[in-house]
């Protein structure tokens, strides 16, 4: 019979990443600011972008480094140490001083979100028991849909109380939800993550790291493409806006989709053949996209190779939790994530010159399909794990 106390701390646990991945997703709300920090600020909109620019960066040194905070702070601690960064990053920003916006929501913001993301994936890793796969999968998919739930609210926000009113709302806001997730994860009684080995050790089988980092970054570069020009492939004064938006949903809607789908997927025998099958398949619509151009067809395409991005998000922690074990999940992952570090700051740039160089996307979504293709072959070069994931809480 299990235990009522560890049934219902289990719980709390999941609920508590649930809080935090959605709120923390609020970051790729950030297009909502742009437009205003530009004219507020009188800055261009370089200057504006690179904001974001930076929050990409601290958030892959967040999933870095937090592994290594595992053994010495507690996972409530941690949550309560992301809420008051992301408490104070948007009162820096609400200054409207461009290098303390770049600080508070790039530097602080940023940072909260690697935290965030390492402490929810890797404690319900050890909470999920034997669904542990499909709540991964929920939980990064709710990371997906912060943004579209907050995006809305704060460009309300903005056109009615102002920018800096705004910043400050939003950070009272996300910080006291972050702090009650602090709270559910005291109660759930999961004091510590990870299983205390030494986290500056390499990470053991190296060939699969490098196999997994590689691929890794071939699928970050085709998804985050898709996800940064998707507006772009539709944006024509023939089709109007409304072509536009619904690129924007149909790439972020499968995105979602695919989230929880390979976090399910990892609950069976080899998830790695499924990232490799779903990475073919946005390989071949980006290509089928760039050689025909049809508006339909450019949906549908958007709308797989978002489900193939979103499905390697899901999939990756259990596939990582196969090769190393539930304990060291945040640890390799949080190495593995600097490969999205890199496609997400090359990814749009690269589409972008490439439709700089020829004046549409062809180039770009062919360039997209051959990173997509590359990281399926990848993934299919790897062995099979073995079964050796642990279970339990800490």
């Amino acid at each position: 019979m299990k235990d009522p106390d560890a049934t219902q701390g289990n719980a709390l646990v999941i609920a508590a990443a649930v809080l935090l991945m959605t709120v923390l997703g609020s970051l790729y709300s950030w297009s909502v600011f742009i437009v205003p920090l530009e004219t507020g600020l009188q800055v261009p909109r370089a200057a504006v972008s690179l904001v974001f620019s930076l929050a990409t960066l601290t958030f892959t040194a967040g999933m870095l480094v937090t592994p290594l905070l595992y053994p010495r702070v507690s996972p409530a601690g941690l949550a309560l140490g992301i809420a008051a960064l992301t408490g104070l990053g948007h009162l820096l920003a609400a200054s409207l001083v461009y290098e303390l916006v770049l600080l508070g929501y790039g530097g602080l913001f940023g940072l909260a979100n690697g935290v965030g993301y390492s402490i929810a994936v890797q404690s319900v890793q050890q909470a999920g028991g034997q669904r542990r796969g499909r709540w991964t999968g929920i939980i990064v998919a709710c990371y997906a849909l912060g943004a579209a739930v907050c995006a809305p609210i704060l460009e309300r926000l903005v056109a009615t109380v102002g920018l800096a009113a705004t910043f400050i709302a939003a950070g009272v806001a996300l910080g006291a939800t972050l702090a009650l997730a602090s709270g559910m994860l005291a109660r759930s009684g999961l004091r510590k993550l990870g299983g205390g080995r030494a986290a500056g050790t390499a990470p053991p089988q190296p060939w699969p790291f490098a196999l997994l980092w590689l691929a890794m970054a071939l699928g970050s570069l085709a998804g985050v493409f898709a996800l940064g020009h998707a507006a772009g492939l539709l944006a024509t004064p023939e089709l109007g806006p409304i072509w536009a938006s619904a690129a924007v949903g149909a790439v972020t809607l499968g995105n979602a989709l695919g989230r929880v789908l390979g976090g399910w997927s990892g609950e069976g025998v080899a998830p790695q053949r499924h990232v490799a099958l779903l990475q073919a398949g946005a390989a071949a619509a980006l290509a089928a996209m760039a050689v025909l151009g049809k508006p339909l067809l450019l949906l549908l395409g958007l709308l797989f190779s978002g489900v193939g991005y979103g499905w390697m998000a899901g999939a990756y922690p259990m596939i990582v939790a196969r090769y190393w074990g539930t304990e060291r999940m945040g640890l390799i992952y949080g190495r593995l994530f600097t490969a999205w570090g890199c496609a997400a700051v090359l990814g749009p740039w690269i589409g972008g010159l490439l439709f700089d160089l020829t004046g549409d996307y062809g180039g770009a979504l062919g360039f997209a399909a051959m990173a997509a293709l590359g990281a399926s072959v990848t993934m299919l070069l790897l062995p099979a794990p073995a079964p050796r994931i642990s279970i339990g809480r800490a």
